[in-house]
């Protein structure tokens, strides 16, 4: 093609057309200018389709996540129902409001000191800040995302931890000093059941006397007890917050690429 073009300039050239010459060599300039713009187009096409193609991959990614982290949440919700069903039941049976069997009372004692941990994924969130926050192309979706990753989150994740450490000396004193009197070691052997499977089994009946006449046992309750509380209202703002980002996620996913 090249040396077609050379010759039909060179044919003008020695024959003295230079007006036609003139009038080729604009259009010869026209056509590469129109082959580089349709270059670039493809370019252009090219890229946006891999930007498109990584912003629905990672918010793909992010919904997964975000479900996940909210089965978590609701999981440690439970927890510390559970947790506060535990206290409930030995404040009542202290103050001889309720009678708990043994299974109930050893069950009450087994969720009552539960811990609480907070826990979340941000990995495809720190995957897409890497690579820019801006393949996100919807604004109140990016500055959502942001929001709760770079604010909420670490907020949350700073109030577990901080009052896990409020609590953590004077629960230890308490515990520890239980411990020394053999309040815990006692409760369970490991035994082999008839059927063949091996599990903690109760070694002997629980004396509730034993527990609700201790004061470091009652000073664990109302530890636990507002331990419990603190953690409540934060981890039902973040189950909320968490339920909405992730149907906002999801909305985009099926306004924009389609996906159910």
């Amino acid at each position: 093609m090249i040396k077609f073009f050379r010759k039909i300039r060179q044919k003008l050239l020695s024959e003295n057309k230079f007006s036609k010459y003139l009038l080729y060599a604009i259009g010869e300039i026209v056509l590469v200018v129109i082959g580089i713009l349709i270059a670039l187009q493809i370019n252009n096409w090219n890229e946006n389709t891999k930007a498109q193609l990584f912003e629905e991959n990672i918010l793909t990614e992010i919904h997964k996540t975000l479900n996940d982290d909210l089965i978590f949440f609701e999981r440690l919700e439970k927890r510390i129902r559970k947790k506060d069903t535990a206290i409930d039941n030995l404040l009542l049976a202290r103050n001889g409001k309720i009678h708990l069997s043994d299974t109930e009372l050893r069950s009450s004692i087994n969720w009552y000191n539960v811990g609480i941990v907070f826990s979340y994924n941000k990995g495809p969130y720190e995957a897409l800040k890497s690579s820019g926050l801006d393949k996100i192309k919807t604004d109140s979706l990016r500055f959502a995302l942001t929001n709760y990753y770079e604010v909420w989150i670490p907020r949350a994740d700073a109030f577990f931890e901080a009052t896990k450490e409020k609590y953590k000396v004077k629960r230890q004193v308490e515990y520890e000093r239980l411990e020394n009197l053999g309040f815990y070691e006692d409760s369970f052997e490991f035994k082999v059941k008839e059927d063949g499977y091996e599990g903690y089994q109760p070694k002997t009946k629980l004396n509730l006397n034993k527990y609700t006449d201790d004061v470091s046992f009652n000073k664990t309750l109302l530890l636990e007890s507002n331990y419990k509380l603190e953690l409540w209202e934060t981890l039902q703002g973040m189950i909320k917050m968490t339920e909405t980002l992730r149907d906002k996620v999801k909305r985009e996913l099926t306004s924009r690429f389609n996906l159910k």
